[in-house]
């Protein structure tokens, strides 16, 4: 999708992926302040995993070859783009993982939280920070729409004036 080449549902594999990393590791696998950096990290390096002893945190090898193979640049060798879930499902990071019991909601979660039932709005287990935070608008300019909309296949400007009155 950055390279702007089209993109396949193996994309959605390799969203997987950066989710498994950011859960375990804390951040995104290319972060980068500056954007631009950080997009040409996503086209050209490999992610890097912490050094559990030097950094406090680490992941077991299965989970980082599964990461790895989520996050192969090249689409039709990612993991998933062959046989979809079932191929990913099949990768030994989930041998202990009964999907059935998953599925059917046998598996009891190691932690439920306690949630105040009468109060609708418990933050409690959120980060305050987060939570503290003004909402802020996104904005794009009618001009800009339509440049973004031009690029979507079958866009049809008379379709959008309709559907805008």
């Amino acid at each position: 999708m950055i390279a702007e080449t089209g993109h396949t549902f193996s994309s959605d594999w390799w969203s997987v992926g950066i989710l498994i990393y950011e859960m375990l590791i804390g951040i995104p696998p290319f972060y980068h302040k500056n954007k631009t950096t950080m997009y040409r990290m996503i086209k050209e390096k490999e992610p890097r995993f912490p050094d559990s002893e030097k950094h406090g945190i680490g992941v077991s090898d299965l989970a980082e070859d599964l990461i790895r193979k989520l996050l192969d640049k090249d689409p039709e060798k990612r993991l998933g783009s062959i046989n979809d879930a079932s191929e990913i499902l099949e990768h030994p990071f989930f041998d202990e993982l009964d999907i059935d019991d998953l599925v059917e909601k046998k598996i009891t979660p190691e932690y439920i939280p306690e949630i105040n039932e009468e109060d609708k709005y418990d933050l409690r287990f959120f980060d305050k920070e987060v939570t503290n935070m003004a909402a802020k608008e996104s904005f794009i300019n009618d001009e800009e729409r339509e440049q973004i909309l031009k690029k979507v296949e079958g866009y049809n400007k008379d379709f959008q004036e309709i559907a805008k009155n």
